[in-house]
């Protein structure tokens, strides 16, 4: 069921979702960094040709990790059947609308 907030009853639902969103973009800056910090240490490990360090208090480790998995495809059905593990999530979705298409929304309803 879609229904459009606009009234100041659910002023606390709509603060909630703000706050989401803004998090949800502070994460995205911070991730960024993380990742070019991650890149800036193993490009400086690669370069000094280091698969591990410890300095100070932290000990860092540049792991290959290689994980296998089967597709449905390939393999026979009673195999797939037998050893497939089936995984289920949510996953919540949340987006900025355009008020032009928010008004045309509630009138064709």
């Amino acid at each position: 069921m879609n229904k459009i907030i606009n009234n100041a009853s659910d002023a606390g639902f709509n603060k909630m979702v703000k706050d989401y969103i803004e998090a949800r973009e502070q994460m995205k800056i911070v991730e960024e960094y993380l990742e070019s910090c991650k890149t800036r240490i193993q490009d400086h490990m690669k370069n000094n040709d280091l698969n591990s360090i410890t300095i100070d208090n932290y000990k860092v480790e540049n792991k290959k990790i290689t994980t296998q998995r089967m597709l449905k495809s390939n393999v026979p059905e009673d195999v797939w059947n037998k050893y497939s593990s089936p995984s289920t999530h949510t996953s919540l979705y949340v987006t900025k609308v355009d008020p032009d298409m928010k008004s045309r929304r509630s009138r064709s309803k």
